[in-house]
């Protein structure tokens, strides 16, 4: 997985957290769940890239 794919699912990360808490929705968690368990299946730069990222989005 590169970062552009990471990103990607940075996304779709972002948009179920955002479903989950409107909706109360059990799947958009298991969707987030499904997100940390692939990235961190990959390597360890992307990881910490990721990570990364996900720090960026909060801070905008």
């Amino acid at each position: 997985m590169d970062l552009k794919a990471a990103k990607a699912l940075l996304e779709t990360l972002i948009f179920a957290i955002e479903q989950a808490v409107h909706l109360n929705d059990k799947n958009a968690l298991i969707l987030i769940n499904e997100f940390f368990r692939v990235i961190f299946a990959q390597e360890k730069e992307l990881v910490l890239q990721v990570l990364h990222q996900i720090l960026g989005a909060f801070e905008e």
